[in-house]
């Protein structure tokens, strides 16, 4: 258009994602990168009216003792290669963004960036077509934002519970997390299941191995052969993710920490 002057950018701006309602994130911006990734852990998915959504924390800062927990509905999964070319099965949100006077929307993918220094990376498709970018410039556009007031942080820990509500121990450990006044994400995985990537993340937390995650005595680990040592891996989370039954109960995830609710007070020494 005649007369339309696109605005400068620097390498690093602040931003805001107004969607999200979080404080103002500094971003990296890069063209290098085709999508945008945002910084979340402990990724839940669920359902919602009958749409998948997720349910993330998210460290604003290179603080880890700040913490805010946000949902949003999930628009896509789409497998992502990173810059040091390892691919990684994504969720997708949207949110609207604003940097300087302009708003607009754009979509995120859900990673873990806590070793990275910016929490935000803007690629090229959030930023086409509107601003010119001098790689030798920093925070043209808007000034680093004051001090934030204490409520905009949400400090408090995010808390989520994989629930069997038939199962007395999971319902106890949800009991003792409602006594101490709190309101956990409860995923009901038996009708929600996790995928392999929740999985895998939740062993990590854990530190266990996949058999030790196992409940052996129930029917279908014996009936589909899964006591066989030779089954590596991949064929024991895949089993998991075909038969949730087969995930022992409670999880309990807080604070980048989890516990299995056996005996249902072991989930409040992650508190």
């Amino acid at each position: 258009m005649a007369g339309f002057e696109k605005k400068l950018l620097g390498w690093r701006e602040w931003v805001r994602l107004g969607t999200l309602d979080l404080p103002p994130i500094k971003a990296k911006i890069d063209t290098g990168a085709r999508t945008s990734a945002l910084h979340a852990f402990e990724v839940v998915p669920f359902l919602r009216d009958g749409r998948q959504w997720v349910r993330f924390s998210i460290h604003p800062r290179r603080n880890p003792r700040l913490v805010c927990t946000r949902e949003a509905p999930v628009i896509d999964r789409r497998r992502v290669t990173d810059s040091g070319g390892h691919r990684q099965m994504r969720y997708v949100i949207e949110s609207e963004i604003t940097l300087g006077e302009e708003t607009w929307r754009i979509e995120l993918t859900l990673t873990s960036r806590e070793t990275m220094r910016f929490r935000l990376l803007l690629g090229r498709t959030a930023l086409s077509g509107r601003f010119l970018i001098d790689p030798a410039l920093a925070y043209c556009i808007g000034k680093r934002p004051r001090k934030l007031k204490p409520f905009q942080w949400g400090k408090t820990m995010s808390v989520t519970i994989f629930h069997n509500p038939r199962c007395s121990k999971s319902r106890a450990a949800l009991q003792l997390l409602a006594d101490r006044g709190v309101s956990p994400t409860v995923v009901e995985y038996l009708k929600t299941p996790l995928d392999a990537e929740a999985l895998e993340r939740l062993l990590g937390l854990l530190g266990l191995e996949p058999r030790e995650l196992m409940r052996k005595g129930e029917a279908v680990y014996q009936e589909a052969g899964l006591d066989d040592a030779a089954l590596g891996r991949a064929d024991l989370i895949r089993a998991m993710v075909a038969h949730p039954i087969l995930i022992e109960r409670p999880i309990v995830v807080a604070g980048g920490k989890a516990a299995i609710g056996r005996p249902p007070e072991k989930v409040l020494e992650i508190l």
